[in-house]
């Protein structure tokens, strides 16, 4: 198969929003459509190197990946309490729930697993101690699919005396 090399200029090494957005999207494709992927960056702009030309990448992205479970019901505006400031989080929430689309199963699946914890062991109710916190994160990590525990093992991590959290992301309770 030939390789096409394609220049993303929305994804430059800085800020770190785009730095980030150029590792999610060589993530997703080699992950979901072409493992061969490789990507770099150079005067600036990310390279992604596949298999997929442009018409099969753009494809790719509107109509096949799956997005990955992301979720923090733990954290602030999670969507899944009620209230004001959770209003758009919980609008997002609720379509992906709507959706009929099969790309969506994983991430509604994930949902349903945490509202159900939710609901049965804190009553709907967002957790305000570090410790109840401490509890949901671990309830949560045992309960979801590799899928979605992958996206915790990214943002947090379990330890005998707590719950860690890498630098990006280091924002206690």
């Amino acid at each position: 198969m030939p390789l096409h090399i394609h220049h993303l200029t929305g994804c430059a090494p800085a800020p770190l929003a785009h730095y980030l957005k150029a590792l999610g999207i060589l993530r997703l494709v080699a992950e979901q459509k072409d493992r061969t992927a490789r990507g770099w960056w150079k005067d600036e702009v990310f390279h992604l190197a596949t298999t997929l030309d442009r018409t099969e990448l753009e494809h790719f992205f509107l109509h096949e990946y799956q997005p990955t479970p992301m979720f923090n019901p733990w954290g602030a505006r999670s969507g899944f309490y009620a209230g004001k400031s959770e209003k758009s989080s919980r609008a997002a929430l609720e379509k992906i729930e709507e959706s009929t689309d099969q790309r969506f199963e994983p991430f509604q699946a994930a949902i349903k697993v945490i509202r159900s914890i939710l609901a049965g062991q804190f009553g709907n109710q967002k957790p305000e101690e570090n410790s109840e916190k401490e509890r949901l994160v671990r309830l949560v990590r045992q309960a979801v699919d590799s899928k979605a525990s992958a996206w915790m093992d990214t943002c947090v991590t379990c330890l005998a005396e707590g719950t860690a959290y890498p630098a990006i992301f280091a924002r206690r309770f």
